[in-house]
């Protein structure tokens, strides 16, 4: 029995020594295995942080794309008004300058106009000093021929 015995307490020791071995690997698997696992559940909270950020981008982009497009739907809705405000103001300055020609020709004719008269002007007086200047040899012979006419009649009375 002893040999028995010894058998059974050789393979006993071998069962333990296998048992306290897989106990062993097993312990180390499971601390590997939470190792694992903490640094996956570290790993997944850096992931749901960076998800959560980009989340957070992805609204503020989401907003300045809305943005965009109410600026680009308002660029739209009001180039056309700018286009043809700035039409208008192109036909007005035009006018101004069709304007500032017409009233430069107006100007020019009123300058020769204006120097026509001043000679014509000149040659009134002249001619109002000739007219006057006859006008009181007239009346001086007037004023003879009446003296004398006195003169005659007061020697006929």
């Amino acid at each position: 029995l002893e040999p028995e015995l010894a058998a059974a307490q050789a393979e006993l020791s071998k069962a333990m020594d296998v048992m306290i071995q897989q106990r062993t690997q097993t312990q180390a698997e499971e601390a590997e295995h939470r190792r694992m696992q903490s640094s996956l559940e570290e790993e997944l909270d850096s992931l749901r942080h960076e998800l959560a950020q980009l989340q957070a981008d992805a609204r503020v982009v989401e907003l300045d794309r809305t943005t965009l497009m109410g600026s680009l739907e308002e660029s739209k809705r009001v180039l056309p008004q700018r286009h043809s405000r700035a039409q208008d103001l192109r036909l007005a300055e035009q006018a101004l300058h069709e304007e500032k020609a017409r009233l430069q020709v107006a100007v020019s004719e009123t300058r020769r106009a204006a120097h026509r008269q001043a000679e014509d002007a000149e040659r009134l007086e002249e001619t109002l000093s000739a007219q006057q200047l006859e006008l009181a040899n007239a009346t001086t012979k007037v004023d003879d021929s009446t003296r004398q006419h006195e003169v005659l009649r007061h020697e006929l009375e």
